[in-house]
Formats: structure tokens, C-alpha cells, sequence
């Protein structure tokens, strides 16, 4: 734990990926999130590899999206698409009607990719009010008419109104 701190970034990566392999779930984000945010690419990649596939806090999504910057923005994207496939497409919906071009092409890649290949195995439906969300944000000229009446339909959904 102590090398988490270390001047070195490379030290400090290999104290992430151990932290990652040995600490309990709960205590890797305790952690590992705030090296989400570090300077060092390297290092903030580690801890991201670390943390995928687990339980985020709302907080530390927060903390990631409040820090502003594309890095912090894309972080929290890739943290929300691993979190199960319903709030994978609310977080790219989200991100694809947002103003940050980067993030919305990231999105669209992430979004049009699970149609294709993901979309075949999702075999639950989302809830009444990701449903409600996903509907509200499938209105986007982002999307082809094509694209959103697919959507809706893996959905479960009711085909949104052209934008």
C-alpha cells in the first residue's frame, strides 16, 4: 500500500496491479480510484484495468466527471460500460448527445459495436426507468432512424420519435 504513493509512476503502477491482485474487492476502488486521475498515463490505465468489471460507487463516477478533464470523462465512460449492459448503453446514449466530441465518437463506436455484436446476448430487459431514459435518449439525429428502431427493439422499448 505504501508504494501507491512513491514518486515513481512505475513503481507506483506496480503497486496498483498488485493492490488489484491481493486486496479485496472493496478495498481495491478504496484504493485504486483516486489513481484514476493520475498525471502518469500508465498508471491511471493500471488502476483502470484493476477497477473494470467491479462495482463503482456513484462517488467515484462523480469525482471523475466533476474533475472535467476528456481523461477523467473517458475513464468514467469505460467504468460505466463495463457495468452491465443496460447502464452500458445509458452511459453511451448519455455520452453521445453530450458536447464533448471525443467522448460522443468514443460513445458512438462503443454503442454501434454492442448493436452488432452484444446486443444478440442480452437477454434481460432494462428496468421501467432505464427503459423510460434509454427511450428519451434514442432521440438523437446521432443515430440513424435504422440504428434507434434496432436499439428499441433489443430493449424491449417503444420506438422513438424521429429527432
Amino acid at each position: 500500500m505504501p508504494f501507491l504513493a512513491h514518486h515513481s509512476p512505475r513503481v507506483r503502477r506496480a503497486a496498483a496491479q498488485a493492490v488489484g491482485r491481493n486486496v479485496s474487492a472493496d478495498g481495491v476502488l478504496e484504493h485504486l480510484a483516486p489513481l484514476l486521475l493520475d498525471s502518469s498515463g500508465m498508471l491511471a490505465a493500471a488502476a483502470l484495468r484493476q477497477v473494470r468489471g467491479r462495482a463503482v460507487a456513484a462517488s467515484v463516477l462523480a469525482r471523475l466527471d466533476a474533475a472535467g478533464t476528456p481523461h477523467s470523462r473517458r475513464v468514467a465512460l469505460s467504468i460505466r460500460q463495463d457495468a452491465g449492459a443496460w447502464d452500458r448503453i445509458h452511459a453511451d446514449l448519455t455520452a453521445l448527445g453530450g458536447q464533448d466530441p471525443d467522448l460522443a465518437g468514443a460513445a458512438r463506436t462503443d454503442l454501434l459495436a454492442w448493436l452488432q455484436h452484444g446486443a444478440a446476448t442480452s437477454y434481460g430487459r432494462p428496468s421501467a426507468s432505464q427503459g423510460a431514459d434509454i427511450a428519451r435518449l434514442l432521440a438523437t439525429p446521432k443515430l440513424s432512424s435504422r440504428q434507434r428502431r434496432e436499439m428499441a427493439f433489443v430493449a424491449g422499448i417503444r420506438e422513438p420519435s424521429p429527432p
